[in-house]
């Protein structure tokens, strides 16, 4: 009995407002977890439903080729961006209000991811001949080599946003932007392959355009 009171006696009085405030992490934690999970099943399920379609519209070397230029983008947002959104995800958090602050955190980092991009956009205009013929063995038309690069682009901004929206813990608009994503770059790319019959070429722009519509609405969003 005297330890159980003395332990009592150690229980600050605001104890209450302390497990309130718990209770409301932990609320929060497993509701962000279901939103993750929820759009990361769906999107996988759209590509993979997307995949049987590829595998009948594409023969193996375009089927490849494909892998092999999404392979290389992830390369190139590794070494471009040098992980940039984890500086974003570190102090964004930190001037939650301070819409000044918050804006400048962006804007720098965006500038930054955006003149890399163009700078190698701008050599690889320049040497696209060589990088055809050394790189690819002249396998694939030069608009490829750039649409995909320009693929590149668009998915390191897009995943920028959505890193922004996930470090203001916005984690709904995040999850929805997600899954609306895939669901576009469904509708576009089998518009393009299907439809319009512009083969690998078409699922690319399918998957920029989709990419491009969400860009969109993160800067008006962000205004």
């Amino acid at each position: 009995f005297a330890i159980v009171s003395f332990q009592l006696s150690q229980v600050p009085e605001n104890y209450t407002q302390y497990l309130k405030i718990f209770n409301q992490m932990i609320f929060d934690f497993l509701k962000h977890s279901s939103l993750y999970s929820l759009s990361s099943v769906i999107t996988k399920v759209i590509a993979f439903l997307l995949l049987s379609v590829y595998a009948r519209v594409f023969s193996k070397e375009e089927f490849g080729a494909f892998d092999y230029f999404l392979s290389i983008g992830g390369v190139i947002s590794i070494i471009l961006t040098i992980d940039i959104t984890q500086g974003v995800m570190r102090y964004i958090p930190e001037v939650k209000g301070e819409l000044s602050a918050l804006k400048g955190y962006i804007s720098s980092s965006l500038v930054f991811i955006v003149v890399s991009y163009l700078t190698v956009f701008i050599f690889l205009v320049i040497w696209l001949d060589e990088i055809e013929s050394n790189v690819f063995d002249s396998s694939f038309d030069k608009n490829i080599i750039l649409s995909f690069y320009i693929l590149f682009f668009l998915t390191a901004l897009f995943n920028f946003f959505n890193v922004v929206l996930r470090a203001q813990l916005r984690v709904k608009s995040s999850a929805i932007l997600l899954v609306v994503q895939a669901t576009l770059s469904a509708f576009f790319s089998l518009l393009f392959i299907l439809v319009l019959d512009f083969g690998l070429l078409g699922l690319v722009i399918g998957l920029s355009l989709s990419t491009l519509l969400m860009i969109v609405y993160f800067l008006v969003d962000l205004r």
